[in-house]
């Protein structure tokens, strides 16, 4: 899983990765994404592809999480976004 990062001065090397998941629900894809997400520490995450549905239960110990699920349970699509608990 290779991350686009960016950073901007305005933010003073706020770091941003943006990560196609293709479905976060599989662990072996959680694991991936903890992972990058030990080794960059991000500020702000974006995850497309999550593939989840409204009883899908999923947090980050040190982030906040919004997400938007593919509407009436299909398959596929959704994403969420987040953001370390201190930027809140």
């Amino acid at each position: 899983m290779t991350p686009n990062i960016q950073s901007t001065k305005l933010f003073k090397k706020l770091k941003i990765i943006s990560v196609n998941v293709n479905s976060i629900i599989r662990n072996s894809r959680r694991n991936n994404l903890l992972n990058t997400m030990n080794q960059y520490n991000p500020d702000i995450v974006i995850l497309n592809e999550t593939k989840l549905s409204p009883y899908h239960k999923l947090e980050f110990e040190k982030y906040k999480m919004e997400r938007r699920d593919r509407p009436n349970n299909k398959q596929g699509g959704g994403v969420a976004i987040l953001v370390k608990k201190p930027l809140e």
